[in-house]
């Protein structure tokens, strides 16, 4: 059952199942009761990298009260897609991926 959807920044529908959304609450507790970060991070992302490896999508956004970023990762199929997992970083890694999307601060 879909529990949250939400239109990307790349144009995407991007939804979350019950299944993943408990995994992530199980691997990641702080981020229990915070699906609007994820919500937020979907619409209004940092930085987009797309890992061809394997073939996700990585939405990046600062929560400055944190000082960390919220991760979350992303399949996409045509005009869709799900998410996989969610967590929190220290800073964007872009090794070996290809940037799609950044903030422009001005």
């Amino acid at each position: 059952m879909v529990i949250l959807e939400v239109t990307s920044k790349l144009n995407k529908k991007v939804g979350l199942n019950e299944e993943n959304w408990k995994h992530i609450i199980d691997s990641h507790a702080e981020l229990e009761g915070r699906q609007h970060d994820i919500i937020l991070t979907l619409r209004s992302p940092d930085v987009v990298l797309y890992d061809k490896e394997s073939d996700n999508y990585r939405y990046y956004k600062l929560f400055k009260s944190l000082q960390k970023y919220l991760l979350v990762i992303v399949r996409h199929f045509n005009e869709s897609g799900f998410i996989i997992t969610a967590f929190y970083v220290s800073k964007i890694n872009e090794f070996d991926m290809v940037k799609v999307y950044e903030r422009n601060e001005n």
